[in-house]
């Protein structure tokens, strides 16, 4: 959606949303209420705040079953293009254990890996896990902002992801995205060219800002 109708929408705040309007409205809600507690104090990244923040992003948008609840259904991934299927996550029934090593993994590297680094890696991992049926990608987004700004780089009042993103939506994609069937590429996912993509973007942005 355009920049322009994104402003809009928030601005007028119209009853009867479509689909895409209420996930902006939700999106926008969800990121104002985090950055109120992120300044009051620091967030601990566990499932139960991953669970919390699907839950407000897809409040409307998805069946009640499926609120704030990690995937209990297989999950295809389709190019925007040609609407093929080109990734197959993880089967269901392993969801909670890597999301659950995931987030070990996070908590455990906090001050060992380099801020930028580790934020990268959860986003990635996150999206190949691909843990819910529906907005995997703003609740990685906003769980990542969580990170950084826990590791003191708040970019909650500077500037958002989707910004840098969307000057290349397919470049996003092809970045942070996989093909094939998770179960068989698993062992061989680089995530070097993605982190480079991300630590790019972070700090184009932060030059952007520094500007003003």
């Amino acid at each position: 959606m355009p920049l322009t109708d994104v402003k809009q929408i928030l601005k007028t705040q119209p009853e009867n949303l479509r689909s895409s309007e209420q996930e902006v409205i939700s999106y926008n809600k969800t990121l104002i209420e985090l950055n109120k507690d992120l300044q009051a104090s620091s967030i601990n990244l566990n499932l139960g705040l991953v669970l919390s923040i699907h839950k407000k992003l897809v409040n409307k948008l998805v069946p009640e079953y499926q609120l704030g609840k990690l995937r209990t259904e297989p999950v295809f991934v389709n190019n925007l293009k040609t609407g093929k299927t080109v990734y197959w996550p993880p089967d269901h029934k392993d969801v909670p254990k890597l999301i659950n090593d995931l987030i070990d993994f996070i908590n455990r590297n906090r001050g060992e890996i380099d801020p930028l680094i580790i934020a990268g890696i959860f986003h990635k991992q996150f999206v190949i896990i691909h843990p819910f049926m529906d907005n995997n990608g703003g609740t990685t987004r906003l769980l990542t902002k969580v990170i950084l700004t826990d590791m003191c780089l708040d970019t909650f009042n500077l500037f958002s992801f989707e910004n840098y993103y969307n000057k290349n939506v397919t470049g996003y994609f092809n970045n942070v995205g996989v093909s094939g069937n998770y179960h068989d590429i698993v062992d061989s996912i680089n995530f070097t060219n993605w982190l480079e993509y991300f630590t790019e973007g972070i700090i184009d942005e932060l030059l952007r800002v520094k500007k003003f």
